[in-house]
């Protein structure tokens, strides 16, 4: 299930995700949850904050299920390449929360970064 909200900005709009998915695991007969809160707020016109929280239930390491945590915030500014596409240039910073069961495999403290190019079709008009 999800809930999507956008508010209109004199800049663009404000957009926000709320997300929820169940899956049914056979082998081990869990039921997974996973939520999702996304929200993309521009500031001014080509300037873009992203912020996304992912909490995840996970059964494939371990005989129990466990909860995975996912905690990003990013920015994009958007730049002019081509007419035909709309591009931008953004990096995004993300923070893990892990059970103490797996954390001897991915660390105490799991994080990461990226840095992008984004390219879309620009819309006609």
């Amino acid at each position: 299930g999800s809930l999507q909200y956008s508010r209109p900005l004199s800049h663009g709009s404000w957009a926000s995700s709320v997300i929820w998915g169940r899956t049914h695991n056979t082998v081990s007969k869990h039921d997974l949850n996973s939520y999702l809160l996304e929200s993309v707020l521009p500031i001014r016109r080509k300037n873009f904050l992203t912020g996304r929280i992912e909490l995840a239930d996970k059964d494939d390491l371990l005989p129990i299920a466990f909860r995975v945590g996912a905690y990003t915030i990013g920015y994009t500014r958007d730049i002019a390449l081509w007419r035909s596409l709309e591009t931008g240039i953004g990096a995004n910073f993300s923070a893990y929360s892990l059970p103490n069961a797996v954390k001897p495999y991915y660390g105490d403290h799991p994080m990461g970064g990226n840095i992008f190019l984004r390219f879309r079709l620009r819309p006609a008009g």
